[in-house]
């Protein structure tokens, strides 16, 4: 559960434009020191706080491809160095990457789920 609702905060934080992992961190971190039933262990190395920490900061990358691919805005740092690669090869990232460059806006999502599937896999116990 804490790392569901840590990759929540984390995507939801990514899809704000110029908020980064270090915002989700904090509020993830904040999150769940507030929902768990002995919140004295946080700030002494509770293992929930790093995991916490660390799935929201992971989960900002994806997010931050929303304001990028669809308003052309990147949400982070790996957002605009991905935007400026799109530009250095002709293409505007904005809503017309899905009908001008359908491939390259689809090849984001479909590396994006086959990601989230080999990683589901290599994870599991």
């Amino acid at each position: 559960m804490n790392i569901m609702r840590s990759s929540l905060i984390g995507t939801v934080v990514g899809i704000l434009p110029g908020a980064g992992g270090e915002i989700a961190s904090i509020i993830a971190y904040n999150e769940t020191k507030r929902w768990d039933k002995d919140p004295a262990k946080y700030g002494k190395g509770a293992i929930e706080g790093v995991v916490a920490s660390e799935s929201a900061n992971n989960a900002v990358i994806g997010g931050s491809l929303i304001p990028l691919l669809t308003l052309g805005i990147p949400g982070s740092a790996v957002a605009a160095i991905i935007m400026g690669g799109l530009l250095a090869h002709g293409i505007a990232p904005g809503f017309k990457i899905f009908t001008q460059h359908g491939d390259v806006a689809y090849t984001f999502i479909m590396s994006l789920i086959v990601a989230n599937i080999l990683m589901f896999l290599w994870d599991w116990p």
